[in-house]
């Protein structure tokens, strides 16, 4: 068994960690033991042009006369569109790995040595380059597969004139395909990195203040970056929502079409519904059990018979009595008007595209 000790989270997780997420790896992103960002040239130009290659394609066939005029957009603007999400996935992956070197010296903090071990096995295990290429390649796939699915309805007539919202050529398939790859990877991420506050919150795995719990700083910055966590994704989802609620609300409103447009927006409701609520749920439920600990304890210190006239509390008795109430009066969850607010933001953040298409 690993002896970790205090600090090693913190320290390792820049110059052993990032290295493993392999999309950061791919697009040439590295961090100094400080924190701060460092690029490998030459990976990030390999990057930059599996990126660019398929809309600079689309363009010099559009410059060359390949592709009719009146298909500028549907050729070359959902394909840069694309490009777009590609270097939101990478910044959402940077932005989230900075966030958690940010709370990982609180928490190594509050973590017991059985905690230590636990939060260690758990980023030793998510940080398997197989795991995340595999999911990356389903990612792929799906996306490519949706393409797929949506120009098969449009030749079957489905969809109409689709022609002039939706160009399908091998450039199409290249970009939704590198796209699905890093979107694959964000959800690997987005199903791990609400796992970890069921580690984290594991009985025996953190000592809490005995005073009041929910104060704890590794506690309150956990909780405070699984909201911000949730906002981001909720902003990306919504992004990569656009073009499929576009083709599907674009042209008749055809069976199999509903069920795919109503399909994408209930999962992706439930997705930030869950991804927003089910970290902090675990992390009250350690909040609680740490509070109900420290109420047990001060109130074995209590007399077993409630104070009279006749039996007057000695001073003890009224500083343990003041101790009851003030843990008693800590709060019990993570989940406060802030937690609230973030998960409506992010379900409208999810529905913003949905409504998009409905207004305008």
């Amino acid at each position: 068994m690993n002896h970790h000790r205090p600090g090693d989270l913190y320290r390792r997780w820049p110059t052993r960690d990032v290295p493993n997420i392999v999309i950061l790896r791919i697009a040439g992103l590295r961090m100094s033991p400080s924190g701060g960002r460092r690029w490998v040239r030459r990976q990030t130009l390999v990057f930059a042009l599996a990126c660019l290659g398929p809309a600079l394609l689309a363009a010099v066939a559009i410059a060359t006369g390949l592709t009719h005029k009146r298909d500028v957009l549907s050729h070359f603007g959902w394909t840069a569109f694309f490009v777009g999400l590609d270097v939101i996935a990478v910044a959402v992956h940077w932005w989230v790995c900075r966030l958690f070197l940010a709370v990982s010296e609180d928490l190594d903090a509050i973590l017991t040595p059985p905690g230590r071990t636990a939060v260690h096995s758990w980023i030793d295990a998510k940080t398997s380059r197989g795991r995340q290429v595999r999911a990356m390649v389903i990612g792929g796939v799906l996306l490519a597969g949706g393409l797929l699915t949506a120009d098969t309805l449009a030749a079957d007539g489905v969809r109409g004139g689709d022609g002039d919202s939706l160009f399908v050529a091998v450039t199409s398939y290249a970009t939704v395909t590198w796209s699905g790859v890093l979107y694959g990877s964000s959800g690997y991420w987005l199903l791990n990195g609400g796992r970890m506050a069921t580690v984290v919150s594991r009985r025996g795995n953190v000592k809490l203040l005995w005073s009041a719990p929910a104060r704890t700083p590794g506690m309150e910055k956990m909780s405070s970056a699984y909201r911000l966590a949730s906002l981001m994704v909720s902003l990306g989802t919504a992004a990569g929502l656009v073009p499929v609620l576009s083709w599907a609300y674009s042209g008749p409103q055809d069976t199999s079409v509903s069920v795919v447009k109503w399909s994408v927006i209930a999962s992706t409701l439930v997705m930030a519904a869950v991804f927003s609520l089910l970290p902090q749920l675990h992390l009250s439920m350690a909040i609680g059990e740490a509070k109900s600990e420290s109420l047990r304890k001060i109130s074995a210190l209590l007399p077993d018979d409630v104070p009279t006239h006749q039996v007057p509390v000695d001073e003890q008795t009224a500083r343990n009595i003041e101790l009851l109430a003030m843990v008693a009066s800590s709060p019990s969850s993570t989940i406060t008007g802030q937690t609230v607010a973030s998960v409506i933001l992010a379900l409208m953040g999810a529905t913003v595209p949905a409504l998009a298409q409905v207004i305008f």
